[in-house]
């Protein structure tokens, strides 16, 4: 999970000249050869924005979750959601794994609070 600074689509940038079919192709095929499945999300479909306006205004789905088909059958029922609200140039992206499979902890998690 994280932010890949790809997108894999056309349709995952709005703005600026359109990305080179071959380099859009390349990420995928990584993606692939590594064993790895993009899970999807629910909300705004963008997860970056260059904060510009009109023409020069550039949104783009930079953020997702990868998973093996191991993790997918571990968590069925997982889903990616794209929250609204940002202090950076980034919305926030977090799963709900709905309590399908338990997740061994050894160490709290924890996060800079921005």
């Amino acid at each position: 999970m994280g932010d890949l600074n790809e997108i894999m689509f056309h349709h995952e940038r709005q703005g600026r000249n359109p990305i080179p079919k071959s380099q859009l192709a390349a990420f995928r095929d990584v993606i692939e050869d590594c064993g790895l499945r993009d899970l999807g999300f629910n909300g705004y479909k963008f997860t970056w924005s260059n904060r510009r306006v009109g023409q020069y205004c550039v949104n783009e789905r930079l953020d997702r979750f990868l998973a093996n088909l191991a993790w997918w059958n571990s968590f069925p029922n997982a889903k990616v959601v794209h929250g609204l609200v940002a202090y950076s140039d980034h919305l926030p992206i977090w799963i709900e794994l709905e309590g399908d499979a338990e997740i061994p902890r050894k160490k709290k998690i924890r996060f800079e609070e921005m």
